[in-house]
């Protein structure tokens, strides 16, 4: 019997004959069955790894799972006695109701795994219990997604399933390309025995070094790419490469044994899809290896990116660049870049009834077919879709499958116009939250991002290719590279449901270091919800908007921030699919994650969907302009007032340094236990010199003022020589 996906794992083991009044063996608790009041002592075998307020406990005799909604704080190691009352949760055995949980004693070692053969153990005799499955393989190829089951085989024998929780670190792993040992908690949920492996640390690959990370990609130009990857014990580093599955480029090797493996592929072409597999071998001959990755150089095209709102924006928040509202006209900006379309247009859409947009869509499309460009569209399979109905019959449509148990909709929103152009100046990614439809473009809550990147537009074409194949949802496989550098900027890629885009989301929540922000749609995902409230703990400031209150998720998260989290109460629908991470901090790392994909769990394992995450302050200043509109329209009255000052900058011995922004003017903190001048000179990013001087420092306190009239919203330098000492430090004017 199992708990499903949030439920933290604890194990304890009796290391003793009990009396009655010190409790009851955990064999015989179970023994008592669901609805039975027991008491019973063991060991902590998981601290925090399966979840958030469950824990599993084991004795010499049998196994056991607490839920304990008291959120009582133990780690593996500790000895515990708890008492409460058993559940039955879709056969999972779980006491649930916890009265009492007494930590006995810290430190103790963990039960020996159960390791009697890879059958045997999937039976409910060790359910809740450390087991040991050994020499099996996975059919999945690629990362590890949260809340999902492998199935694994030992030779010929199973399958039996492996289930990764998103609350492990094994999200985002390599699935093993060989044969390995997986140690883990046995649990059930409904007919279903599951191993849970806890952690990275729970998988073991004998003498091989074994891959901790997938590969890495740091950094990329046009003609090179840097990669890493990381093993749990030491190998060489042997990289092969090529512009097709063969590898056909050769490889470069290192022969240094290590555990971070890194290299650096040169004399690549910009705009290039390179895949990439790793490979390493340990001191006794035994080896490890990656599944094949694809990689994208960076493009000569502009890097421009351009968004669209179509409801009203708070310029007076813009710092580089004001956000644009087009007001019933997005269509026209969308009919304008199909009109400059050169050879050819592929296009996903969820929605498409262009019933009464002016000009007309499926128009501009039909007239470029007409003049020799080739047009291409994916469809949703469930969805009428005028605006397809009205395009040239000779204008191929693929349409996704009728939505059921294992499909679900085909819900991007995405064109791709010119990918393969001579000219890295043509190419145009169109993507967002925005259907074609009149609703969609005249009143509902929206947004669209527009990329003029040949490298974003290869990618995207991978995607659109594979679903004009004929291939869609869970068939889909994680096949287009995820890092792309557009314009300088960094910007993810992620298509559900192959490509772990909840993770990634997370990710970039888990990032946020000053203020989080967050438009949905819906959010279902309590595993999103779970990530807002540890940055709220954490002390970001945290507010949000939400289209549908009818999951707990949203009562989940009003507890927590209150005020700040807000109902759409508008006409239309609240459509966004939107979260800011820092945009009040440039020095930090601002980012926007935005597309089609909603934060739910048909998003994340059926549907097809689309997001990017770009790392970039001015994109994520603009996205901030709509969200404070909509939140001071939604009754927001919460704000986050970002302070513009760092403190300390050098925190030592010496001196201890901040700045502060007043009119014109930087003010300088020192102090000090010496006395003397300090050098000063600030930069903006390009390297310009803005100001360079002298200031006196005495001992103590400091405070001396720099004039700086005209100077930009930006990040700049802050380069101090002090007591010896060189310092430089980005910096932001706001």
């Amino acid at each position: 019997m199992k708990k499903l996906l949030q439920s933290l794992t604890l194990v304890i083991c009796l290391t003793g004959v009990f009396q009655a009044n010190a409790g009851t063996g955990i064999s015989a608790a179970r023994t008592a069955g669901a609805g039975s009041t027991v008491t019973v002592r063991g060991i902590v075998t998981v601290t925090n790894e399966l979840g958030a307020i469950t824990r599993f406990i084991q004795d010499s005799s049998a196994g056991l799972q607490i839920y304990d909604s008291k959120d009582t704080i133990t780690r593996a190691g500790d000895s515990v006695e708890v008492s409460g009352k058993l559940v039955d949760y879709n056969n999972l055995l779980e006491l649930s109701t916890v009265s009492s949980l007494t930590i006995l004693s810290r430190n103790n070692p963990l039960p020996a795994p159960i390791n009697l053969g890879f059958n045997a153990v999937y039976d409910e005799k060790y359910e809740g219990m450390l087991v040991t499955i050994t020499g099996v393989t996975f059919s999945a190829t690629g990362s590890f997604g949260g809340n999902k089951n492998y199935p694994v085989k030992q030779g010929t024998v199973g399958p039996h399933d492996v289930r990764i929780l998103s609350t492990t670190d094994l999200v985002g792993a390599p699935i093993p390309a060989k044969a390995v040992d997986i140690t883990g908690i046995l649990g059930q949920y409904k007919t279903t025995y599951q191993l849970q492996p806890r952690s990275k640390q729970d998988f073991s690959y004998g003498n091989a070094p074994g891959l901790l990370t997938n590969i890495i990609q740091t950094r990329s130009s046009q003609t090179t790419l840097d990669l890493k990857f990381i093993t749990k014990k030491q190998g060489n580093t042997v990289f092969y490469y090529g512009k097709t599955k063969a590898l056909e480029l050769g490889s470069v090797t290192d022969t240094t044994h290590t555990l971070i493996h890194t290299t650096f592929l040169t004399a690549l072409s910009a705009a290039t899809v390179y895949y990439v597999k790793a490979y390493t071998v340990s001191t006794a001959g035994d080896s490890s290896e990656s599944g094949v990755q694809l990689f994208i150089t960076e493009s000569k095209s502009s890097g421009k990116i351009t968004t669209y709102f179509n409801l009203s924006v708070d310029t007076t928040k813009a710092r580089f660049e004001k956000a644009k509202q087009l007001y019933h006209t997005i269509d026209d900006s969308l009919v304008a870049y199909i009109k400059r379309a050169r050879k050819t247009i592929d296009f996903a859409i969820y929605s498409f009834d262009n019933y009464n947009l002016n000009p007309n869509i499926s128009q501009a499309l039909n007239d470029a077919q007409k003049r020799g460009v080739l047009v291409r569209a994916v469809s949703d399979g469930n969805n009428k879709n005028q605006g397809i109905l009205d395009l040239n019959s000779s204008i191929k449509v693929v349409r996704g499958p009728k939505s059921g148990l294992v499909y679900g909709i085909m819900h991007n929103k995405f064109i791709v116009i010119d990918a393969n152009d001579t000219d890295a100046n043509v190419p145009i990614v169109w993507t967002g939250s925005t259907n074609w439809t009149d609703n969609q473009i005249y009143s509902d809550a929206d947004n669209v991002i527009i990329f003029q990147d040949q490298s974003m537009a290869k990618v995207y074409t991978i995607e659109f290719e594979e679903m004009f194949a004929g291939t869609f949802g869970p068939d889909k496989k994680d096949n287009t590279p995820h890092e792309v550098k557009v314009g300088g900027r960094r910007v993810e890629v992620f298509f559900s449901p192959s490509d772990g885009t909840t993770q990634g989301v997370i990710n970039a929540i888990n990032s946020a270091n000053t203020d989080l922000y967050f438009s949905n749609f819906v959010l279902t995902r309590s595993d999103i919800a779970a990530a807002i409230k540890s940055r709220y703990y954490a002390g970001v400031f945290c507010a949000g908007i939400l289209g549908d209150t009818t999951t707990s998720q949203y009562s989940s998260l009003y507890k927590v921030l209150q005020g700040r989290i807000r109902y759409f109460t508008g006409s239309g629908l609240f459509h966004h699919k939107y979260y800011i991470i820092d945009p009040s901090n440039p020095t930090s790392d601002p980012q926007v994650a935005t597309g089609s994909h909603n934060f739910s769990t048909a998003a994340e394992t059926k549907n097809d969907e689309n997001m990017v995450i770009v790392h970039d302050s001015t994109v994520a200043n603009v996205y901030y302009q709509e969200w404070i509109n909509r939140y001071k329209d939604n009754g927001g009255s919460i704000y986050y007032t970002a302070v513009e000052e760092a403190t300390p900058l050098i925190s030592k011995d010496a001196a201890v340094i901040s700045y502060r922004w007043a009119a014109d003017q930087m003010a300088l903190r020192f102090e000090s236990a010496n006395t003397g001048s300090a050098y000063v000179r600030l930069t903006d990013i390009s390297g310009k010199t803005i100001y360079a001087g002298k200031l006196a420092v005495n001992s103590g306190l400091n405070t001396p003022s720099i004039d700086m009239p005209q100077m930009a919203s930006g990040v700049y330098v802050l380069s101090i020589f002090l007591n010896g000492e060189n310092h430089s430090f980005k910096i932001a004017r706001f």
